[in-house]
């Protein structure tokens, strides 16, 4: 398929979605950002010509059939962002789980930036009396990632990352973590009763738990590792000769050799804790990503550039530097206005944009072309 239009930041290609996906490399994109048709009539009597039967009707077959196309070309670590009405997600995801696609979070975007709600005027036009469901003045966005795969059972990749992560920091912990427990079984306690002694002693007892748990191992202060010597000593099974809190070495260690080797397996674990993390699903909350509510202004219908359902720009650019690093690529398989396109730009990201009607490559293509954007969003988090 030839792009329909192709620059350094954004390429499009006019035609099925599933066609298109098939022109992208496989495991090369990061962030699957797209508002397929929700099956509903399009009612606005500025865009009528534009409500015609693309988006009409169960668009389930159309959706299996892009997540089959797109779950190859997604790196192991993407993320996804899918519009769609109230209600919609509620038996769709199992249709993303099924594909390779994990659900996460469902988020509610308040289509204002100041949490008013806009459509109250319709609301109280209403008949209430006429009403079965509760008015829509929200629209969903399902947010999830690529399941993870590999020896993990774990369908979801941040679980399995944290799984991996506790693995490995137990086994850098692990020369440390077995002194303690060997110096705690010379002595007729249990991590509980040291860690009830240590309250009564110093105030501090839960974090005694752990110098003798690998994942979650922290070595003692001195001061408090003074005060564990003497309540070990002070309950040592009968036979074993009491280490003297200023000879360590008789049975115990020197401190200052204790943190030696801990400031040296700690710093071999961050090494490798920073080479995974260029591996984990990106994730940098933007001011207005914080939380699962998303508030911001629709486009105004004065403002828009021919679509019915354009969606704004500072909300998909928000999305995008929360889920993907610079230079990263992003994907709109239902591109309708662009919108996606022009954000991936204007955050120093890169797209493939797909849209299959004519008028709107159209659009897209003027929008791109213009090289004046129409937001900042290159400062800030990522």
């Amino acid at each position: 398929m030839t792009p329909y239009y192709q620059s350094k930041a954004v390429t499009v290609y006019k035609g099925d979605c599933r066609a298109g996906l098939r022109e992208i490399a496989p495991a090369s994109v990061a962030l699957l950002l797209t508002d397929p048709p929700y099956g509903i009539n399009v009612e606005s009597d500025q865009f009528a010509d534009a409500a015609t039967d693309w988006d009409k009707g169960d668009q389930t077959e159309l959706i299996d059939a892009m997540l089959a196309e797109a779950r190859p070309k997604m790196k192991p670590n993407g993320a996804f962002y899918v519009f769609g009405h109230p209600g919609q997600f509620m038996n769709a995801r199992a249709q993303y789980t099924r594909a390779g696609f994990m659900p996460l979070q469902e988020l509610v975007w308040v289509k204002s930036a100041d949490g008013r709600l806009p459509n109250q005027s319709r609301v109280n036009k209403q008949h209430a009396e006429a009403l079965r469901t509760y008015f829509p003045e929200t629209e969903r966005i399902l947010f999830g990632e690529v399941m993870a795969t590999g020896r993990t059972e774990e369908k979801d990749a941040e679980r399995a990352w944290h799984l991996r992560e506790e693995k490995e920091h137990d086994a850098k912990m692990r020369p440390l973590v077995e002194y303690f427990k060997a110096e705690l079984a010379k002595t007729t306690l249990t991590v509980a009763d040291v860690c009830r002694l240590m309250k009564a002693r110093t105030g501090k007892g839960p974090i005694c738990g752990h110098y003798f748990s690998g994942h979650q191992f922290v070595l003692p202060t001195e001061e408090m590792y003074g005060h564990l010597r003497a309540i070990l000593n002070a309950n040592l099974k009968p036979g074993v000769v009491a280490c003297q809190t200023r000879d360590f070495a008789a049975l115990g260690r020197e401190y200052a050799s204790l943190k030696a080797e801990y400031q040296g397996l700690k710093g071999e674990w961050q090494e490798l804790r920073d080479q995974w993390e260029a591996l984990r699903r990106p994730h940098f909350a933007q001011p207005r990503t914080k939380s699962d509510v998303l508030r911001y202004d629709v486009v105004p219908i004065a403002a828009r550039c021919g679509h019915p359902c354009e969606k704004p720009v500072d909300l998909l650019a928000d999305l995008i530097k929360t889920s993907t690093r610079p230079g990263d690529l992003v994907c709109d398989c239902f591109a309708g206005s662009g919108a996606t396109g022009i954000a991936a730009k204007v955050t120093g990201r890169r797209a493939v944009l797909i849209e299959q009607e004519e008028s709107y490559c159209q659009m897209i293509r003027r929008r791109l072309e213009n090289d004046t954007p129409l937001f900042d969003f290159a400062e800030g988090n990522q």
